[in-house]
């Protein structure tokens, strides 16, 4: 299924903040994430199932990965 395949695709988000101020202000910063991470369900809903939950794998030892799970060419767990 390609983008779009399921229903229009989303509105494409401005490609750069404009952020006006002195750098790290509270209301700056606050623009600056708003910008980069506020973003609609209907991007999520592209990636994402109907319960539009993620995650990712954290451990704390090296040897802690399942090693059955493929990793990218040429990288290894260990």
């Amino acid at each position: 299924m390609g983008l779009g395949a399921a229903g229009p695709p989303p509105r494409r988000p401005d490609g750069r903040a404009r952020l006006g101020g002195r750098l790290h202000t509270t209301g700056r910063d606050r623009a600056a994430i708003s910008h980069h991470y506020d973003l609609s369900n209907d991007f999520y809903a592209l990636l994402l199932d109907e319960s539009m939950a993620y995650s990712c794998g954290y451990w704390t030892r090296p040897d802690d990965p399942p090693t059955a799970w493929p990793t990218p060419s040429g990288t290894s767990w260990n």
